[in-house]
């Protein structure tokens, strides 16, 4: 997959640093503006995508790896409008129930798909899944001929000049973009060349995440239980499996990591309580830290960061990959106008809507996630009884619980988009 070296350089319209879920969403975007009906005489767009892990495999690649995720609502019908419906409904669980419990105390809020209008809340899909998902839209004739592959390979510096950016990889491959797009996670190494240094908080919590099979069924419901350390998370996958994401404070998760299947099971019963019945069964375990980070980027000049590349979240609300490809709709929706007219898609113009558009969503998301996990990771009592009586009030005040549930499918509004067509 990795072009000969070669001294030209070679021009793109979009360079993607990072080939995990959220650049290669990006790059099937994009690539699907070159077949809208005002372009079919343009030559169509060249978008180049640089991956540092090995291709050949996508188990191999950690932005595809054994975890689950829960798309929302609103991305699920984003996925759907590049054509990903069926693919992702095959291997995904639909969530149509969502409990929220807090351990030892009587708060609960439960929410329902019909009283949406919606199919699901969300559905659940294993990473690996998703990957392949995502490479098989790629490899589709009319969307791989607009792609180049830079796999393995990675950015070693980067010079801006006024209408591209010059871009030169370690495989001494050297290339141009209109704009660069930074996809490679919250490690990004485009985002450390761009010179962008993000806040982080670290939460001293890890999420230990496993795969477990109960005695009850699911029934499609996902489960948030709250405790004195963190929530733990089941999440309803197929083949009757649920995806535990239990959160823990540091150092509490090597005991777990190693004990026996019985002594771990014990141990999430405990937890988790009997919503499910007994724990019967126990995949590989694994752990990873929890942490804040958001990276605004500024006014970058032809340059924008995405996904995890621009902020990772605690999993406590599961927003995180959902906010990535909220990042992906907003950037394909302000560069449209110029691909649309043969324009330059790198324009400060065009970045700042961007920036405009992603502004107020991440605020929102980010100081909702971190209010949550101080709020329900903390026995005061005055914490307990607010929290519980917040989850009162989401239950039984109609208009409270609306607004929580939309939040939760991660619908939010459009401010900006419309100005775009005149503003060019």
């Amino acid at each position: 997959m990795t072009p000969q070296p070669s001294m030209e350089t070679q021009p793109f319209d979009f360079v993607i640093a990072g080939g995990g879920t959220v650049g290669c969403s990006l790059a099937l975007a994009l690539a699907q503006l070159s077949h809208q009906t005002k372009r079919a005489q343009r030559q169509p767009l060249r978008i180049a995508i640089i991956e540092a892990q090995d291709y050949r495999s996508d188990s191999t690649h950690p932005g595809f790896d054994g975890r689950a995720i829960a798309l929302a609502r609103h991305s699920l019908d984003y996925l759907a409008s590049l054509g990903l419906q069926n693919d992702i409904n095959a291997v995904t669980q639909p969530i149509q129930h969502i409990q929220v419990t807090d351990k030892g105390y009587l708060g609960q809020c439960d929410l329902y798909a019909p009283d949406y209008a919606v199919e699901s809340l969300g559905r659940v899909i294993e990473l690996h899944d998703f990957g392949r998902v995502l490479q098989s839209a790629l490899q589709k004739p009319d969307i791989a001929s607009q792609i180049t592959w830079f796999c393995p390979d990675k950015i070693t510096s980067l010079v801006f000049e006024t209408d591209h950016v010059n871009v030169v990889l370690d495989s001494q491959q050297r290339i141009q973009a209109k704009l660069l797009l930074a996809t490679d996670g919250g490690e990004s190494g485009t985002r450390k060349l761009l010179n962008v240094v993000p806040e982080v908080q670290d939460y001293q919590q890890v999420a230990l995440i496993a795969n477990v099979r109960t005695q009850k069924p699911h029934n499609n419901c996902a489960f948030e239980r709250f405790t004195q350390n963190g929530p733990i998370a089941f999440l309803p996958m197929t083949d009757e499996r649920c995806s535990v994401v239990w959160t823990l404070n540091y150092g509490d998760e090597s005991a777990l990591l190693n004990a026996s299947e019985a002594e771990f099971i014990s141990a999430l019963q405990a937890a988790f309580g009997y919503r499910l019945g007994k724990i019967t069964q126990v995949g590989l375990r694994a752990a990873y830290p929890l942490r804040l980070l958001h990276a605004s980027g500024g006014h970058l000049h032809r340059a924008a960061l995405l996904g995890n590349a621009a902020q990772t979240l605690h999993p406590i609300a599961g927003q995180g990959f959902n906010l990535g490809i909220r990042d992906v709709e907003d950037l394909v929706a302000c560069v449209k106008h110029a691909v649309e007219s043969g324009d330059d898609v790198g324009t400060y113009t065009i970045l700042s809507a961007y920036r405009a558009l992603r502004k107020q969503d991440a605020k929102t998301t980010i100081s909702a996630t971190h209010a949550l996990v101080h709020l329900f990771s903390d026995d005061a009592m005055l914490k307990v009884v607010a929290r519980n009586l917040g989850l009162a009030g989401l239950q039984f005040l109609p208009s409270l619980k609306h607004l929580f549930a939309q939040r939760a499918m991660g619908r939010r509004r459009h401010a900006v988009l419309d100005e775009l067509g005149t503003k060019g």
